[in-house]
C-alpha cells in the first residue's frame, strides 16, 4: 500500500470513536472469461445466470476474477447499485482480464484504489516469475457510511502453472496486507489456484515472523456455523468435474468474526454460472 495512502487514511481515522459494528457480506466469483469456443456455456448464454446469482446474494463486496472489460459493463448494466474499480492486467488500463472489486454505492465511500502485478517489479504491467499470464492484485479502501469504518478489500487471480508464481505472489500479497493500518479490516477474495496446505497457501495463512497471530485467516476455516455447499470450488462447468479441494478463497484479517461461509452450486436449468463455484462469506467487524 503506498505510503501517502496509509497515511491519508490515518488523517481519515483521527477523532473516530467507538462505532457500532460494520456487517459485510463478501462474494469471491470466478466469472470465466468471454471465451467463444465454449459453445452453449459462452459468456452470452451465462451472463444472465451470473448476474442473477450476484443479485440474489446481495453482496456488499464482490471480488471477480477472469472478467473482460465489456463483461463488467455488462454486469453493471445488470446491477446498477454497484460501483467497480480496477484494471487489465495487459495494460494497466482495458486490455486483458481485470480482477475487478464491485461494492454497493449506498453503502460505500471509495477512498483509495490500486493495481499491483504479481512481478518482479509490482508497479508495472508485465509478466512474474515462472507464470504464463499477467497477473494483478487489486485493492481499494472501502469507508462505511453508516459507521464510519474502513475495510481494506484485495482481489487478485493467481497463475494456474507458475508454483514459484504463486508463492511469490502469496510473499507480495502478505506484505501489502501487512501494510495495512491497525484499526481497518482486511478482506482478501480471489482465485488463488491453490488448496489448503500448498505452500502459497500456508505462507499466507502462518504466523507472524514474532510468533504473533496470522495476518490472515480461512473465512472458511473460521465461520461460526459449519460451511455450506461443496468443498471444491472448481467445476469445469459440471458438478462430476468438481475437484475435491477449494481453490477460491476468501481470507479476513485481525477483528473479523466470520458468521457464515458457503460455497454456492446453484445451477439453473441444468447449467453452471461459470467453471468456477462462487464463494460467500458473511462477517462482523468488530
Amino acid at each position: 500500500m503506498a505510503k501517502m495512502s496509509m497515511v491519508f487514511v490515518l488523517l481519515l481515522l483521527a477523532g473516530c470513536g467507538n462505532e457500532p459494528p460494520l456487517s459485510l457480506r463478501v462474494m469471491s466469483f470466478n466469472i470465466r472469461f468471454d471465451n467463444p469456443d465454449d459453445g452453449p456455456n459462452a459468456w452470452p448464454q451465462r451472463r444472465e445466470m451470473a448476474s442473477g446469482l450476484i443479485r440474489e446474494v446481495n453482496p456488499d463486496v464482490l471480488g471477480l476474477q477472469e472478467a473482460l472489460l465489456h463483461q463488467i459493463e455488462q454486469l453493471q448494466d445488470d446491477l446498477p447499485e454497484y460501483a467497480w474499480f480496477g484494471v487489465g492486467r495487459d495494460d494497466g488500463q482495458s486490455a486483458g482480464e481485470f480482477s475487478p472489486i464491485f461494492y454497493r454505492k449506498d453503502k460505500f465511500e471509495l477512498l483509495m484504489q490500486e493495481t499491483l502485478w504479481c512481478s518482479e517489479t509490482p508497479h508495472q504491467p508485465g509478466l512474474g516469475w515462472d507464470a504464463v499470464c499477467n497477473r494483478v492484485i487489486t485493492w481499494g479502501g472501502l469507508r462505511d457510511r453508516g459507521t464510519g469504518k474502513i475495510a481494506v478489500i484485495f482481489n487478485t487471480h493467481w497463475d494456474h502453472i507458475g508454483e514459484n508464481a504463486r508463492l511469490q505472489s502469496a510473499v507480495l500479497l502478505r506484505n501489502e496486507v501487512a501494510k495495512v493500518i491497525p484499526g481497518e479490516y482486511v478482506v482478501v477474495t480471489g482465485d488463488f489456484n491453490c488448496p489448503p496446505g500448498s505452500p502459497p497457501y500456508r505462507h499466507l495463512v502462518a504466523a507472524r515472523e514474532n510468533g504473533g497471530e496470522p495476518v490472515l485467516f480461512d473465512s472458511r476455516k473460521r465461520s461460526l456455523q459449519a460451511p455450506q455447499g461443496p468443498t471444491g470450488t472448481f467445476n469445469a462447468f459440471g458438478p462430476e468435474a468438481v475437484r475435491p479441494e477449494p481453490i477460491d478463497h476468501i481470507f479476513v484479517g485481525e477483528g473479523i468474526s466470520v458468521q457464515r461461509f458457503a460455497t454456492l452450486d446453484k445451477a439453473v436449468n441444468g447449467r453452471m454460472p461459470s467453471d468456477h463455484f462462487p464463494v460467500v462469506a458473511e462477517m462482523v467487524c468488530q
